[in-house]
Parts: structure tokens; sequence; C-alpha cells
């Protein structure tokens, strides 16, 4: 049978809590591994954060990982890439039909009714 061990009452500085919390807020140390590292309670670190912390207990910091400028900047580089695209189809298709239109006046056929026609049963 494992001998139990009596839970020793620690006390942590206070800078050593600052430091902690700073080590938190800058991402270098998670809570789950200040928890792990240290056997303390999520409780008491959160309590330490809310105390020593540079923001406000309730607030929280929403991290982006890229800004709304940037990403309104890359939208509106896509919307000027599909206007122009639309811009090469719209002619594509005034000059496809202009070739159809001398076609069949080349060839004193109505072509696009024809070529229809033919594909209209597919």
């Amino acid at each position: 049978m494992s001998e139990l061990r009596p839970k020793v009452l620690r006390t942590f500085s206070e800078s050593f809590k600052k430091e902690k919390v700073r080590m938190l807020e800058k991402g270098e140390i998670t809570p789950t591994e200040l928890r792990n590292l240290y056997d303390m309670s999520y409780s008491s670190i959160y309590r330490w954060k809310s105390k020593y912390g540079s923001f406000p207990a309730n607030e929280k910091v929403v991290v982006e990982k890229e800004s709304d400028s940037y990403r309104s900047s890359q939208l509106l580089k896509k919307i000027k890439d599909l206007e122009a695209m639309v811009g090469r189809v719209s002619m594509e298709v005034s000059y496809y039909k202009a070739v159809v239109e001398q076609a069949s006046i080349a060839y004193k056929t109505d072509i696009e009714k024809k070529f229809a026609s033919n594909h209209s049963s597919c």
C-alpha cells in the first residue's frame, strides 16, 4: 500500500506570480504546463491572472492570424481580379458572336440557329 503524503502548503512570492502571468500572456507557457510544472490548481493560475495580468479579468483577448485591413485588401484584390476576368470573358463572347455573324453572312446560313438546333436534343 502506498503511503499518502500530507499536502504541503506552499506560498509563491508575488514576483514569482507576476513572472508566471507575464509568461502566460506572452504565450511562453500554457496554464496546463504551469499547472503540471508546479503542481497547482487552475483556479490559482486564473486568480493570479486576474490580479496581476495586464488584461481585465472579464475581458477576452481576440488574437487573429491576419488583420482586418490586410484581409480587406486581399478581398479587394480578388474583386479586381474577378472583374478583370469578367471583362475578358465578355470580350471573348462579343468576339465569338461577331465571328458567328460574319460566318453566317459568308455562308448565307444562320449558323447560330443551325448550331442551336443540332445541340438542343442533347
